[in-house]
């Protein structure tokens, strides 16, 4: 069972947050998730979204945290670019135990009513693996708000 809220508690600022718990038969403890946020949705003087948030589980195979902040802006309805950058520690006698620190930006644009390209770029740095990875995406939007016209 999860459940979360979100309430904008002053024009533009919103809190948010989702707390969940399962047990499957056969796991020696319940697992509980838990997450905390802050959106601001217009930084003055910068034009940005801001959004932080903090997670935390706790499992029968181990726990974890996860920490990340992201900038976003959007140009009109046809161009967006975002970087969210953090870190997580998982905790895990199967695993053991690592922490990892990342950094991901994303570029979005339309290209027409229905198409999107959108490419992006992650650096990972953590205990047992250290990666760049790039991707792009040429998209089809199914559900547009141009046909509800």
């Amino acid at each position: 069972m999860s459940a979360g809220a979100r309430v904008e508690v002053v024009k533009q600022i919103s809190l948010y947050t989702t707390l969940g718990e399962s047990n499957r038969s056969g796991d020696a403890k319940r697992s509980l998730n838990q997450l905390f946020g802050i959106a601001i949705g217009r930084v003055p003087w910068l034009g940005l979204r801001a959004d932080a948030h903090y997670s935390k589980f706790n499992s029968s195979f181990g726990g974890g945290t996860y920490r990340a902040v992201s900038l976003s802006r959007s140009f009109g309805d046809g161009f967006r670019v975002e970087v969210l950058g953090g870190n997580q520690s998982i905790f895990s006698t199967q695993a053991g135990n690592q922490s990892a620190r990342f950094l991901t930006s994303t570029v979005e644009t339309s290209l027409g009513a229905r198409f999107f390209l959108q490419g992006g770029l992650t650096f990972y740095r953590g205990q047992l693996q250290n990666y760049n990875q790039w991707n792009t995406t040429l998209g089809y939007r199914f559900d547009t708000l141009e046909r509800r016209k």
